[in-house]
This record gives structure tokens, sequence and C-alpha cells, in this order.
């Protein structure tokens, strides 16, 4: 038995695929919402 908490046992703990692809999407998700972002803010600039 180990000392660590159990939060620090789940982390060191390798992810399983389905977590992988979860923060893999949510990753590309951010990333999406951050380039629409950038578009719309340039396109606004644009025009005005």
């Amino acid at each position: 038995m180990s000392a660590m908490p159990a939060w620090q046992r789940q982390r060191l703990r390798a992810p399983s695929p389905r977590e992988r692809r979860f923060v893999r999407e949510q990753a590309e998700r951010l990333q999406q919402t951050r380039l629409t972002a950038n578009a719309n803010r340039l396109a606004s600039k644009g025009r005005a």
C-alpha cells in the first residue's frame, strides 16, 4: 500500500483510450472555438 492519496494515484496511471479521446476532443473543440473567435474578430476589424 502506498501512502499516496487516491487522486494522485489516479493521475499517475495511464489514461484509458476513452479518456485520451475525450481529452483530445476537448482540446480540438477549444482550438476550433478559438480559431472561430479570431476569424470573427478579424472580419469585424476589416469591416469597421
